[in-house]
């Protein structure tokens, strides 16, 4: 049986009543904006027709996966799985598509401009970081924030990941080639897209070379990574205070230059004190003896340092043991879950309040998340592997508790 990680039914949700359909709809879902218990929340939900689909079905449980163990203040925070719909914080903005039009002076402040490119930049990089390629970058799903212009990236649907490799789909605009010719899509893919983004800024000619780089037909001539764009676009934000540098230095080159030429110090073209009236040198006495100071004595040698001493470090190349990973997130989890939450287990699942169950476990995953960063660091692991890892245990324990209510429900 297909594991869930839900409680909710479609059923509990009246989308005629607690519900505002956005006109932000796609071709396979529809989305509201859903206000539960004085909360805003985003729900984005299939399509009549295809609500029944394996297809689509697993799409939406791959989409909500895999944001649900992302941690990262640009990308939207998935909340909580439906039978068919998703669950995810809402953002109050707007699409970078309307915001290009809405704010066109906006992208004439480089700070402003570079402030916004470094935080997709910076998400973007964060998903790769985390074995995730978009694969839908577009205008259309990064959203700009009304307070703060902050981005928020969205919707995962078409997302690569090692788990879910099913990469069918795209905007044909914004995709890479390799997307829809059979070829192998890897970071670059998403470069490509940036580099369609970037085209679409009214302060798009900065960018021209940045521009064409990213979206070269071959992904070997495109930049390698998301760090070396930002790198190229720091450059290019970076060149006329370069440029205003090297023009004070060559001025001061010239006017040393000739000042030499001239005879004159550089006291007499600094604003320094002015030079000596020229004196005959063969009438000038000649100088004292120079005399030499004694050298100082050596320092006293200290007593050497005992080596203090240090843990063995694990062998080169040895990789870190996952499975260890997983045991020790789950012995320090579980007992914190069942403190928060174990009252539950008596409960049936049509007698507790959900929507408030779901804010409480949400805030539970990001509190506890963190609380474990700063209690085990993250050595020898990478920060993916323990979110990973993470993110299972606690969709593991979810789905057992949930289970359990669902057998507390009488049945007819």
């Amino acid at each position: 049986m297909a594991r869930s990680s839900s409680i909710f039914t479609s059923e509990e949700i009246d989308l005629t009543l607690d519900a505002e359909l956005l006109p932000m709809a796609g071709a396979t879902s529809d989305c509201y904006r859903v206000k539960l218990y004085g909360k805003w929340f985003f729900l984005k939900r299939l399509k009549d027709n295809l609500g029944s689909s394996p297809r689509y079905l697993a799409l939406l449980r791959k989409e909500f996966e895999t944001g649900f163990q992302l941690e990262h203040p640009n990308i939207v925070r998935y909340e909580r799985l439906g039978e068919d719909f998703i669950i995810m914080e809402y953002v109050d903005g707007v699409t970078l598509t309307e915001f290009i039009t809405t704010h066109p002076d906006f992208f004439n402040d480089k700070d402003d401009t570079g402030r916004l490119l470094t935080q997709l930049l910076d998400a973007v990089e964060y998903l790769h970081s985390h074995q995730v390629v978009h694969l839908d970058l577009k205008p259309d799903n990064i959203m700009i924030t009304r307070i703060g212009n902050d981005v928020k990236i969205v919707d995962l649907g078409f997302c690569y990941t090692d788990s879910f490799q099913d990469t069918t789909g795209g905007t044909e605009r914004f995709a890479a080639p390799e997307q829809f010719n059979g070829g192998k899509v890897d970071e670059r893919s998403d470069i490509y897209a940036i580099g369609r983004i970037l085209e679409l800024l009214p302060c798009a000619s900065r960018y021209r070379g940045i521009i064409a780089r990213c979206t070269a037909t071959d992904p070997s001539h495109r930049y390698p990574t998301v760090r070396a764009v930002r790198a190229a676009i720091r450059r290019r934000h970076n060149r006329p205070r370069r440029i205003a540098i090297a023009a004070a230095v060559a001025a001061t080159v010239i006017a040393v230059a000739t000042a030499a030429y001239l005879g004159l110090r550089p006291g007499d073209i600094t604003g320094g004190e002015p030079a000596a009236a020229k004196t005959d040198t063969l009438a000038t006495p000649p100088a004292a003896a120079t005399t030499f100071a004694p050298p100082e004595p050596a320092a006293t040698a200290q007593p050497a340092t005992p080596a203090t001493a240090t843990a063995p470090t694990p062998r080169a190349g040895a990789k870190p043991d996952i499975n260890a990973l997983h045991n020790k997130i789950a012995a320090w989890l579980t007992p914190r879950f069942e403190r928060e939450f174990g009252a539950y287990r008596d409960s049936a699942s049509s007698q507790i309040d959900k929507f408030a169950y779901s804010n409480r476990f949400a805030d539970f995953r990001s509190r506890q998340y963190r609380r474990y960063l700063n209690e085990n660091g993250t050595a020898p692991y990478e920060e993916r592997d323990i979110s990973r890892e993470y993110s299972k245990v606690l969709l593991a324990l979810d789905h057992d508790l949930c289970t359990q209510m669902k057998r507390n429900t009488p049945t007819d």
